[in-house]
């Protein structure tokens, strides 16, 4: 049954954040971002929530007339109190709106009615579409009669104010620009489920003003280049960037290094896509990320610098633990000094063992292959990455959410920050290793992971897939995979989970105490690099693993 909010809920939730920022930012906050704070706090209840509603919404500009909330008992009173605070502003003939901007919230039959109201030599053919007739009104009307013409027909519009501010404050709480309000409608709605943690467990996510102004501005840019249309240049972009962003580059903190060199990689890309090499290739130099060097590699091959492609690769042999990168490197130097070389994971590929299929499983192969098992008398099951990350989730469960570590920041986090860090990793090397002992009985195994699962069933982890979860299908697996195999496995994926999160084989099949792991390839699909790292490991911890290539029949 779908819960239903109450009618100043968002009201709460942003009385949340605010507490929260006051408490753990207030040493920092700008003059101007606590005078907003304040400024807020001493409005009217309708106004503070006629104004997280507008900011809340899409459109730039809104008519009066038409905005409605119950919980707002005077629409006009809470406008006029937000604008004389400065939090509103309302569309005057001399405020310079772009008329695209403003004729973007009426309709095609509204634009027709305000140019009758004009005049009828105005009158707009019908045959028009929406952009033509205000192309048309636009190219016999002044601005400002039109924006006169606007307000006299359909009534006051007015827009928020200080948006920027408050998206800022929204920022500082979760620490990023990619969360927003939802996350508390989702939670209250009961769509997620999120560890819970204490307020007073919550700490800041940013140390000081530094943090925060460079990732805020880094953010801020790359919403920008990623919402910059496909067509466009992104030279404008590409010179704030290096006026705003690069001269960060000998300041930049643990909690912004990430994201910089993320936004370098974007920027160099996007010039690489609109074929401006020379401008890809000096950014992607700068970069320390290791994909930006495979990019170096790739644009100088093409270009006919091989040598120094070749010499790229070798240091990316040394510097790199990535397997699919390392993969790159391997073979792209293997590729160079042979021409008959072909890729490892092509080889095992053209190896693999073939299993005709009827073509009516095209687009979906790996349900072709089940019943081509099935039809053999095993059991199968598409169960890719998520078999292990199920099984690793649970085990783990407490190492991951373990409070100690203090990396919770917002009641919506899906796991502590510092789980995707190395740090963690290394941190709790021994306490995974004491955990796998449990394999060691498979009674009491099962009996803990069932345990964990009814406690926790619901709850977000980074590696429990709830509706993917079978612990039937866990108990089949657990008593035919042999144990030490198991333990080592878990620890290859928990030393670099970052990468070893996927790549595993797409099926688990069995029959008695037979069993395999099975990687599908339909006739055109190709093997990635971590899933033949996965593959070798597998054989090297004497996993049954098998790589079938489809034909159709």
């Amino acid at each position: 049954m779908t819960k239903e909010l109450h009618a100043t809920y968002y009201w709460d939730h942003f009385q949340y954040v605010l507490r929260y920022v006051q408490k753990h930012y207030a040493p920092i906050l700008s003059v101007e971002e606590t005078l907003f704070i304040e400024q807020y706090q001493a409005l009217s209840m309708p106004a503070q929530c006629l104004f997280l509603r507008l900011c809340s919404r899409n459109p730039t500009w809104f008519r009066v007339d038409k905005l409605s909330y119950a919980e707002i008992p005077n629409i006009v009173i809470a406008c006029n109190s937000l604008e004389q605070t400065g939090f509103l502003e309302y569309l005057r003939v001399d405020s310079g709106e772009s008329l695209g901007t403003l004729f973007s919230i009426f309709t095609r039959k509204e634009c027709g009615e305000l140019a009758l109201s004009i005049s009828p030599e105005y009158r707009i053919p019908s045959a028009l579409s929406k952009g033509e007739a205000i192309d048309f009104l636009t190219e016999r009307l002044a601005d400002k009669k039109l924006i006169q013409a606007l307000i006299d027909r359909f009534g006051s519009l007015v827009r928020p104010r200080q948006t920027d501010m408050l998206e800022f404050i929204q920022f500082l709480f979760f620490g990023s620009t990619a969360r927003d309000m939802t996350d508390f409608v989702v939670r209250d709605l009961g769509h997620r489920q999120f560890m819970e943690v204490a307020d007073d467990e919550l700490i800041p996510f940013f140390n000081d003003r530094l943090e925060v102004i460079q990732k805020w501005k880094i953010s801020r840019w790359r919403q920008e280049l990623r919402d910059l249309p496909k067509e466009d240049s992104v030279d404008d972009l590409a010179l704030r960037w290096e006026s705003d962003i690069w001269p960060m580059v000998d300041e930049l903190t643990d909690k912004t290094a990430g994201a910089f060199e993320r936004s370098l990689f974007e920027l160099a890309r996007r010039f690489e896509r609109e074929t401006n090499i020379e401008k890809a290739l000096a950014l992607y130099e700068r970069s320390l990320l290791p994909n930006a060097l495979e990019r170096r590699i790739r644009i100088l091959h093409k270009i006919g610098r091989k040598t120094e492609a070749m010499d790229l690769a070798r240091v990316g042999l040394e510097i790199t633990i990535n397997p699919q990168e390392l993969h790159f490197f391997e073979d792209y130097l293997a590729k160079q000094d042979s021409n008959s070389s072909i890729k490892r994971v092509t080889k095992s590929l053209k190896a693999a063992e073939k299993v005709a299929i009827p073509i009516e499983f095209q687009g979906k192969v790996e349900q072709g292959v089940i019943e081509h098992y099935k039809g053999l008398g095993y059991e199968a099951y598409f169960t890719e990455n998520q078999l292990w990350k199920n099984l690793i989730g649970l085990i783990a469960w407490d190492l991951i959410f373990d409070l100690n570590k203090q990396s919770f920041h917002h009641p919506f986090q899906y796991a502590p920050s510092a789980f995707h860090t190395e740090e963690f990793s290394l941190e709790s090397w021994p306490a995974f290793q004491d955990r796998l002992s449990i394999l060691d009985d498979f009674s009491s195994c099962m009996d803990y992971l069932r345990r964990v699962s009814s406690a926790q069933h619901g709850i977000l982890n980074p590696y429990v897939d709830w509706f993917s979860l079978d612990l039937y299908l866990m108990e089949s697996f657990l008593q035919r995979v042999p144990t030490e195999s198991l333990k080592n496995i878990c620890l290859h994926f928990w030393k670099n989970p970052s990468t070893h999160a996927k790549g595993f084989p797409d099926l688990f099949v069995f029959r008695d105490q037979e069993y395999a792991f099975v990687e599908v390839k339909s006739p055109n699909d190709h093997l990635s690099a971590i899933q033949h790292d996965w593959h070798q490991y597998f054989k090297e911890q004497s996993v049954e693993i098998k790589l079938l290539r489809v034909v159709w029949k």
